[in-house]
């Protein structure tokens, strides 16, 4: 997939914490003092691989957000670069984390909640999706831990905490074909430190329809931009055939192809909504759409409007 870059700077005070959460459709965002929202400051780089890993540096602060709702696909190792976070999972699992905790890794299927507060959060991660774990580990590698694990005490940790940190300082320097070495790498080693925490052998069935189907919404939240993303594409990261991915959408009353299009499109919703001029045509280069005409006519079909006029009604809204 290659590399990208974003900074909430770009977009209009009032509209850049709008634009952030859409940006990670995935995720639960929330404004934990919403009188920020004016000045609201955050920005995202990112590498991502063919297999679903992704390698990103973020920089965000005031912001809440809640896992397990919609990326159950996904295990983040993760470094602090700067700032403190303050992680709660279950009721009362309360965990400050910052930079002398060295590398974490998060089960991102568990329900937690994260907090940056107004201090700054800075943090290098890596994203695996749980299909790749499920193969090349087997079963939960995070049963029972609390929602977080540190990981530089096991013996890999150590060295893809390094890695992680070598990648990030230096990535702007390397060729596509570096990066994608240098992923491919951490990959590896993060998936060895999950074979040393000891994972949990896979049951006869790994995935439940409904775990399924929640895996797959979280591939194509992921990748929304990618215009060839398509049901093998989705079955070949979670690691099942076409047809079998087909079949559990069809117990579960769903289609693939209207999932994918209703991702992109309530997406592109919140884009044309944030952003001005111009925001049509970014919205369906980056939701998917080879060309703004296509865009337009499923855009019209779903919501019975253009996405022109659908800008238009937003702000006329209270708020917009």
């Amino acid at each position: 997939m290659g590399f990208a870059r974003v900074d909430t700077a770009e977009v209009a005070a009032g509209q850049r914490f709008d634009f952030w959460r859409a940006l990670h459709a995935g995720l639960d965002l929330s404004l934990i003092d919403p009188a920020g929202r004016d000045a609201y400051a955050a920005k995202l780089r990112f590498w991502s691989m063919d297999d679903g890993v992704l390698l990103g540096h973020s920089q965000s602060a005031n912001t809440r957000c809640r896992f397990g709702r919609g990326w159950a696909d996904q295990l983040l190792f993760s470094i602090i670069l700067d700032g403190t976070v303050r992680l709660r999972a279950g009721h009362d699992n309360v965990v400050m984390l910052g930079r002398e905790n060295g590398l974490v890794v998060m089960d991102a299927s568990q329900t937690a909640v994260t907090e940056t507060g107004a201090t700054r959060h800075d943090h290098v991660y890596l994203s695996v999706p749980r299909g790749m774990v499920a193969r090349m580990v087997g079963g939960n590698p995070l049963p029972q831990r609390g929602g977080v694990v540190a990981l530089d005490g096991v013996p890999l940790g150590a060295v893809l905490h390094a890695h992680l940190e070598q990648m990030h300082r230096y990535g702007d320097r390397l060729s596509r074909a570096e990066m994608d070495a240098g992923v491919s790498a951490a990959t590896q080693l993060a998936l060895g430190c999950l074979r040393q925490l000891g994972a949990e052998r896979p049951e006869e069935e790994l995935l439940s329809d409904v775990a399924l189907v929640a895996a797959a919404r979280g591939i194509a939240e992921r990748h929304a931009a990618d215009g060839d993303l398509s049901a093998a594409a989705i079955a070949a990261r979670i690691g099942c055939s076409r047809a079998h991915l087909y079949r559990v959408f069809a117990r579960q009353g769903l289609r693939v192809g209207e999932m994918v299009r209703g991702i992109r499109l309530e997406r592109a919703k919140a884009m044309i909504a944030a952003r001005g001029d111009g925001a049509i045509e970014q919205a369906a280069n980056m939701c998917g759409y080879r060309s703004a005409a296509a865009f337009s006519r499923a855009f019209r079909h779903s919501y019975g409007m253009s996405p022109r006029a659908w800008r238009a009604a937003a702000r006329r809204r209270p708020g917009q």
